[in-house]
């Protein structure tokens, strides 16, 4: 505690014109008149040498902070102390004409929470304003992109029709909003029109399947692969060709004359299938036909006797329906052959040609087959020796044998 002196200042004609102090009073009083006029808490102390003496304080629950106060003052430093921030202020000032003999000092005190509350503020409405801002920015993204988006989607839900082959959902897709998808002037409807496009193109390309064997959508894909179109395969090649059909023809509307064939030939093509051939062509009334494996041969008679046995009970032996074959087997050329504007895929050889004579001299239901497939069939089927015939193309009489349909269902 200090005393306080004061003497009135006057000037010549006796009247006031300041106070001169001299001292002043140090207490709790003087930290609470501190924090009236700054805001803070603060002790106020007197340090002696090496001792420090709390004077006062604006809270009384600061006391325990002099110790934190005295070290702040002493390293010049503004640290945390009880979750306060403590820093000295300044008791001499020249331009106030303070002068502070005595040492005392005067420590700021804050609270680190209140210190830290506007930036807390700033944190909360920052992130709100984030919030806001994706918020609006969704809202703004969905509202702007639906024009985009729902053609789009639209599009990806037509290609996963094309990859399940649904051509027919794909285009109700398509069709579902005409003016954006194939109307619209933008890239969208550029990319629609071209979706279109490549939905016909693939309607065109499924309607040629029909038209084309296995063996030659295997040699697309060859080369499409780089792969060679010209193999050598060993083969059973089986020729059918319906009898007297051209007498049948001349008698008969186009029409009556086209229905029949083609009933008469699905039934060929789906017994062929049945025992794992490959229909190469259709030529006229004749269906050309190969069978590949190690029991090529066994499998080209059945499906040879099947069809007999089939057309017979469909159409009672009626003009037009009933058939002679002719199979043999060996070595063959598959590949393209034809121009580059038209190319057939066949199998050429002596093979082939041997087989298409012993269907030409084949009666109707009736089997001829070759020694080679003769041989290959061994005692699974019974075969009946026919006298050698010469067939055009071959300079020397061929062996031949007619094989037993009885027997052969049998087998």
């Amino acid at each position: 505690m200090f005393e306080v002196i004061e003497a009135p200042i006057r000037d010549n004609h006796g009247r006031s014109i300041g106070v001169f102090v001299l001292g002043f009073d140090v207490s709790d009083a003087l930290a609470r008149h501190i924090k009236v006029h700054t805001g803070q808490d603060n002790l106020v102390w007197h340090q002696e040498g090496k001792e420090s003496h709390l004077l006062g304080t604006s809270d009384p629950s600061l006391r325990n902070l002099l110790q934190p106060a005295v070290d702040n003052w002493r390293t010049g430093s503004e640290a945390p102390a009880g979750g306060y921030a403590i820093l000295e202020a300044s008791v001499e000032d020249p331009a106030d004409l303070v002068y502070n003999p005595e040492g005392v000092h005067v420590a700021l005190v804050q609270s680190l929470d209140g210190k830290f509350e506007p930036f807390r503020r700033l944190e909360y409405l920052l992130a709100f304003m984030a919030f806001l801002t994706l918020v609006l920015g969704w809202l703004l993204g969905r509202f702007l992109a639906r024009p985009i988006a729902t053609p789009l989607v639209s599009l990806a839900k037509a290609a996963e029709n094309v990859a399940r082959d649904q051509l027919d959902g794909a285009d109700s897709l398509l069709q579902s909003n005409p003016e954006r998808l194939i109307h619209a002037k933008d890239e969208i409807g550029v990319l629609g029109r071209s979706f279109r496009d490549m939905l016909q193109g693939l309607r065109e390309r499924l309607a040629m399947f029909p038209l084309i064997s296995d063996a030659a959508r295997d040699d697309i894909r060859r080369n499409t692969q780089g792969g060679s179109g010209n193999v050598r395969r060993d083969l059973a090649i089986l020729f059918s060709d319906v009898r007297k059909f051209s007498n049948f023809a001349e008698t008969r509307e186009p029409e009556e004359v086209i229905g029949l064939l083609n009933e008469v030939l699905s039934v060929e093509a789906e017994i062929i299938k049945k025992h794992g051939g490959d229909i190469d062509k259709f030529v006229g009334d004749a269906v050309i036909a190969w069978f590949q494996g190690t029991d090529r041969s066994l499998r080209a008679v059945r499906a040879a006797d099947e069809m007999i046995k089939a057309l017979r009970e469909r159409f009672g032996g009626k003009p037009g329906t009933t058939i002679g074959v002719g199979i043999h087997a060996g070595e063959v050329v598959i590949g393209s052959i034809g121009s580059k504007v038209r190319k057939d895929y066949t199998a050429i050889g002596s093979v082939v040609n041997m087989a298409a004579r012993f269907c030409s001299n084949a009666w109707p239901e009736q089997i001829l087959v070759s020694k080679a497939v003769r041989v290959e069939l061994g005692e699974e089927v019974k075969v009946k020796p026919l006298p050698p015939v010469f067939l055009k193309g071959f300079s020397d009489p061929v062996a031949v044998f007619e094989v037993s349909l009885s027997k052969a269902a049998e087998a």
